[in-house]
């Protein structure tokens, strides 16, 4: 029985001239009509045929309101399904685009054909022009540059149309749904058939009834492939999808895609209509029916293999292609096992994606990597330039994230991705996906993550049985004579060390990336991230076993990793180690030229040099109270004999070491955030930018390392070697320059680098220049004690500076209290010059400063202490008595100025609030 014929239609000869303008374009409205999936070459051949007199042959579809298209009988392997990828030849011209280029012989006449399928290669490779190399013999003539990619002879808007005009066809007459039909037109014919295949029984010759089974099974193929290749999430119900299942092809019956579009178990035995389906992420949802597609797939060849007896093999389908379609089909369920436990990672569900990640890895490592001298073609192109785009996700600096945006691989990566074997992209997809994995384990062991008891154990993803049965039978056919690896055990790996069958013992587990798959690994923060490393080094080798190119993309998580061990060492207090760590990340960073990583790893190195530092100081404190328990001792006669004065001088020594230590670790600190600075001019000359965050962040922290500093030189009454700028490809060791830091100096760098930071730093640059302030006011105090009347002026003039900097810093609108105890400070060192000549200036600048605090609103004079009030008046009015009292005995300018000052006095015993400072405010300002 021959199929029916449904509809013929005959194909519209090349149209030229004016008829041109009337064919129209191929809009988007017109093709928004049509839902077709069909792979490149079966679109070239449909665009070709106004101008090809070739056969034509096409398996057809119709899925809802869907249409897929496929080779059919008798076409050339050349031409299965996906075909052959071409890499166009490019070019570029000065002044214009990128444009394909093609060899012409001066000679011969380019048929209309060859200028079609040229167009068409243009086309399907997203270049714009055309450029026609004439040569004569192999010697070039001349360059012929065509804008639009197509010569005269043929008009693009013909050739879309009537493709159009196919589809449309092809869409009125496939009225069964679903249903398998045949596109067919004899070579030389210029008239197209389209016959229905479902007519024909199943009792039949299998020739006619295995037909639709291989239809069906490249439909599901290509809807897989259509699936992994996407990166938008869509909906794949039938309800959605507006399909009606009518009738089964050869009593084949295929599992309901919305019940596996409901599971997320992993395994098909668990699923059922009495089982309520578990909500899960939608991609988990898309990759698991990319799995269901493929089995699908699968078991129609199944059916095709019992319906086709040895015997009798069908002219069209020969045992060895079938055999070839099955071994690319399991290839493909091996990566549609690694999109779904790509899927599962993304939603957080760890063990299940490491289960489904082993899973994908023996389907896929089983079968070898070529059928005869065919390769496979890889559906996980898209997926790898996915993952190597920056995201991971938790790896981040002590102070906020490293990098606030995507960094996504270079275009140059992704064409060298396409220029990698299928079998290095999958396995490379493997170890990325397995590192990242990882890093998530290390964020949920780091942030103690609650894991529900029992939920950690992953149910193990099975594959039907029937399936498992075809794949192992495939196996035992294809790799009978082939060598398994060492590691892995699997004859289609990437880890680079083969033997033969005979030695491979045990099961897959024992190395390879099953040992980075397994739960009995070390399941601490470091085991994790030290097993992230790995899987990284293992993609990059994986890709380029050979010449030791790296991927920009993991090269950054690389760095990225070693950043988050070292900030883990430090925490679990292993100082060396996470310095080593870290100076890693440092080099990773600057091999790809990341100056934010590199400026952030050193400012990493600046806080563990100064968690260090604080852990001896607390030793140094107590150190310092046995010191002076021993020199008390010493003092009042507790020790003698032998004991007298070896206890002091030992106690002396032991708080000497751990000073200079802990005063090391300070100033290392300090270099590090030096060094910081330092990488960001240089990044800043060369025009890299830098984030203003990160810009932020560094002289933040270098004045908080100034500070902390000045600080505990201070407290120690000591001096430091001033640090020295590390090299910037040395940054684990510590050197130092002859020039010495002081407590004032460590400030005054303090106070210097808030400054630089404007409005952001003001509060910052406001208390430190009160903390330096107060440390010239302590050597002011010194210098008079010893009588040194020229050097304790010079430090009451800079604490006098550095208090109204702080003073306008802070202001009495911004933090009241804060204002106030900076008054008292500065009115104290008034009163330390009171026998110098220019003491009652000074206690004239103080009146002036304390009138300031008019300024202060009463919402917020409600909110200060009450004794801090009263202190604030009695310090005025001191003030008050004092000048009052020197200018009652002045001449004549002193008694005006005595005037003022007993009204004010007056006006201040009866204040009732600061805003009756105003009052005064204009008395003091209106004597003059």
């Amino acid at each position: 029985m021959r199929p029916t014929c449904v509809g013929q239609m005959k194909i519209a000869a090349p149209v030229g001239g004016e008829d041109r303008e009337r064919a129209g374009d191929l809009t988007e409205e017109s093709l928004s009509e049509i839902d077709v999936i069909a792979p490149i070459k079966i679109l070239q051949q449909i665009l070709k045929t106004p101008h090809s007199k070739s056969r034509v042959s096409i398996a057809v579809q119709r899925s809802g309101y869907t249409v897929v298209l496929n080779p059919g009988p008798g076409v050339q392997e050349s031409e299965k399904l996906i075909g052959k990828r071409k890499n166009v030849l490019g070019v570029s011209f000065q002044n214009y685009a990128e444009a394909s280029l093609g060899l012409s012989p001066v000679r011969q006449q380019v048929s209309t054909l060859s200028w079609l399928k040229a167009w068409l290669d243009n086309v399907m490779a997203s270049v714009p022009e055309l450029a026609i190399c004439n040569h004569l013999n192999g010697v070039v003539q001349g360059y012929e540059l065509l804008p639009d990619g197509i010569s005269g002879v043929v008009d693009p808007n013909v050739v879309q149309q009537n493709c159009l005009a196919v589809l449309r066809f092809l869409q009125s007459n496939c009225k069964e749904d679903p249903g398998v039909y045949w596109l067919y037109k004899a070579a030389g014919e210029d008239v197209i058939q389209l016959f229905d295949l479902s007519t024909i029984s199943k009792n039949h010759s299998s020739s006619a009834s295995s037909f639709p089974l291989v239809v069906r099974a490249c439909a599901h193929e290509q809807f897989a492939r259509f699936i992994l290749n996407n990166e938008e999430e869509f909906d794949l119900t039938a309800e959605a999808n507006n399909v009606q299942r009518k009738f089964k092809v050869a009593d084949l019956e295929e599992e309901s895609l919305d019940r596996v579009m409901n599971s997320t178990s992993g395994s098909s035995h668990g699923i059922g209509p009495d089982r309520a389906p578990l909500t899960t992420a939608i991609s988990v949802s898309l990759q698991r029916a990319a799995v269901h597609h493929v089995i699908q797939a699968i078991k129609s060849l199944m059916v095709t293999r019992q319906l086709i007896s040895s015997e009798e093999e069908v002219e069209w389908l020969p045992t060895s292609s079938l055999d070839r379609k099955l071994w690319s089909l399991v290839m493909l369920l091996g990566e549609s096992y690694l999109s779904l436990g790509e899927a599962y990672l993304e939603d957080g569900q760890l063990p299940q994606a490491l289960n489904i990640v082993e899973l994908a890895c023996s389907i896929f490592g089983s079968m070898p990597y070529k059928f005869e001298e065919r390769l496979f073609a890889s559906a996980l192109y898209t997926s790898f330039s996915r993952l190597t785009t920056f995201k991971t996700p938790g790896l981040s600096t002590t102070q906020g994230e490293l990098v606030n945006e995507p960094v996504l691989s270079t275009t140059q990566e992704f064409t060298s991705f396409r220029e990698v074997s299928s079998v290095r992209i999958f396995w490379a997809t493997v170890w990325l996906i397995v590192g990242e994995i990882h890093v998530s384990l290390f964020e949920n062991k780091l942030k103690k993550k609650y894991i529900p008891e029992g939920s950690e154990v992953a149910k193990k993803e099975e594959m039907p049985s029937e399936i498992v049965e075809e794949v192992e039978k495939l196996k035992k056919k294809l790799t009978a004579h082939s060598k398994k690896c060492n590691l892995c055990l699997l004859v289609n790996c990437t880890c680079g060390s083969q033997s033969k069958k005979s030695r491979g013992r045990g099961k897959p587990g024992s190395s390879g990336i099953f040992k980075f798959l397994t739960t009995s690994r070390k399941d601490d923060p470091e085991s994790h991230l030290l097993a992230a490393l790995e899987c990284y080094q293992q993609t990059q080798r994986a890709l380029f076993p050979s010449d030791g190119k790296d991927l920009q993309s993991l090269s950054k998580k690389k760095a990225l990793v070693w950043n988050e061990i070292g900030q883990y060492l430090n925490d679990i207090k292993k100082y060396a180690e996470a310095e080593k760590a870290m100076t890693n990340s440092i080099e990773g960073f600057k091999e790809i030229g990341e100056y934010e990583g590199v400026i952030c790893t050193i400012v990493n190195l600046g806080f563990i040099r100064q968690e260090q530092a604080g852990e001896k100081k607390s030793t140094l404190a107590q150190l310092q109270e046995q010191l002076v328990q021993e020199q008390l001792a010493t003092r009042i006669g507790l020790t003698r004999g032998k004991d007298k004065g070896i206890r002091q001088r030992t106690a002396e020594k032991a708080y000497k070491e751990a000073l200079e230590a802990t005063t090391l670790d300070y100033v290392t600190s300090l270099g590090y955030f030096l060094t910081a600075e330092r990488e960001l001019g240089l990044s800043t000359e060369k025009g890299i930018p830098i984030s203003e965050e990160m810009r932020t962040q560094v002289y933040i922290q270098l004045g908080h390392a100034y500070r902390i500093l000045g600080v505990h030189l201070e407290a120690a009454g000591t001096t430091a070697v001033a640090p020295h700028v590390l090299e910037s490809n040395s940054y684990s060791s510590y050197d130092s320059s002859p020039g010495r830091l002081s407590d004032i100096s460590a400030f005054r760098g303090a106070r210097d680098s808030f400054k630089i930071l404007g409005e952001v730093g003001k509060a910052l640059y406001a208390s430190t220049s009160k903390e330096l302030a107060s440390c010239h006011h302590k050597y002011c105090l010194e210098f008079l004690e010893s009588m040194d009347i020229e050097k304790a002026k010079e430090h009451a003039l800079l604490a006098d500076e550095n208090y109204q900097r702080s003073v306008d810093g802070v202001g009495p609108e911004n933090n009241p209290a804060e204002f106030l105890e900076i008054l008292f400070e500065d009115s104290d060192m008034s009163f330390q010059f009171k026998e110098q000549s220019n003491f009652f200036q000074m206690l004239e600048l103080d009146l002036s400063r304390f009138l300031e605090g008019r300024h202060i609103s009463k919402e917020d004079e409600k909110e200060l202490k009450e004794e801090l009030l009263l202190k604030f008046w009695a310090r005025l009015r001191n003030t008050l008595r004092i000048l009052l009292t020197e200018y009652s005995k002045s001449s004549a300018g002193g008694a005006n100025k005595s005037g003022t000052l007993k009204e004010m006095y007056s006006a201040s015993l009866k204040a009732t609030s600061l805003s009756d400072l105003n009052g005064m405010h204009a008395l003091w300002t209106a004597r003059s």
